[in-house]
Formats: structure tokens, sequence, C-alpha cells
């Protein structure tokens, strides 16, 4: 099993770009408001404002026992100072009795909730070739103009945990 903080490591280590969950992001409609990622009240954008920050933020809070996303998103967004159990401010290695929890990667990355998640764990891994992320974008882009609750179909047939596990322990 891998746990949640042991992928959030992985991840956290990780320096490649990726240009395409970027742009899918990034994209804004005609208004200047993002078209396909979350809209507004993005805590990581206090970070570095990329979905690795969210991505990593995700699957080590899985890991605590002390606190919660809500937490940090209330510390962050509300009441506008850094989480005291920041991933980013922390060490894990210091902080043990916070992170304890053995809670499993797979079952964290099934319930994800953004499919700029997806996009960019596929990415930064090398999950999919460049090609099958471009047109598991088109198609996603696609569904969510006309069916925005379609696109995990979308992102399953794409991206799974077998895959990521396998780039995982490569």
């Amino acid at each position: 099993m891998i746990t949640s903080i042991d992928f959030a490591n992985r991840l956290r280590k990780i320096e490649k770009k990726t240009k395409q969950t970027n742009e899918f992001e990034n994209e804004k409609d005609d208004a200047g408001i993002r078209k396909y990622a979350q809209k507004s009240k993005r805590w990581w954008d206090k970070f570095e404002g990329t979905q690795k920050a969210h991505v990593v933020c995700w699957f080590e809070r899985k890991g605590c026992i002390e606190g919660s996303t809500q937490e940090c998103i209330k510390d962050n967004l509300i009441e506008k100072k850094i989480c005291k159990d920041c991933c980013f401010e922390s060490d894990i290695k210091s902080n043990k009795k916070k992170y304890g929890q053995e809670l499993d990667a797979e079952k964290v990355f099934n319930r994800m909730q953004r499919p700029e998640m997806y996009l960019y764990i596929a990415e930064a891994l090398d999950v999919v070739n460049e090609e099958s992320l471009k047109n598991c974008i088109k198609e996603l882009k696609k569904s969510m103009d006309e069916n925005p609750r379609k696109w995990k179909k979308i992102i399953n047939s794409y991206i799974n945990w077998d895959m990521v596990k396998e780039k995982y322990n490569k």
C-alpha cells in the first residue's frame, strides 16, 4: 500500500513543468473567469498557485491525525493566515504526532473532486503520453461545456490508480 503521506512526498519532489495541466487550469472565458478549473477562492494561490501545491496538500492532509483540510481552507481564505499544520511550512519528521494515519493513497486519489488534480498527477508522473493527455483534455473540455458532471468518466477512461501506481513504483 502506498500511503497518502508517501505519495505527497513523492509529488513534492517532482520538478517537472505541467504545461498541459496549467493551460487547462488557466483557460478563461470571455469574462476572464476560469473556464474549467476551480473558479475562485483557491487557498493554494496564497502559496505557489499550482495544482502541485493543491494535490500535495490534499494527499498530505489525509495522513494527518490532527486538523483538517477545512481548517486549512478556513485559516488561509477566511482568516488570511498560514495554516498551523501547513505542509509547506512544516517538517513531517518533526510532527510525527500530527502525521500518523496510514491512509491508502488509492482511496485519496479516487475521492478527488477536480479534473485538474488528476491531470496534474498524470502529467507530473508521465502516467499517459503527451498525446493521450491532450486527447483527455479535449474530451474533458467538450464534456464540461455540455454536461459538467460527466468529467470523472472521461478521466477514468484515461487515468486510473493502477497506471499511477505503476509509475510511482518505477
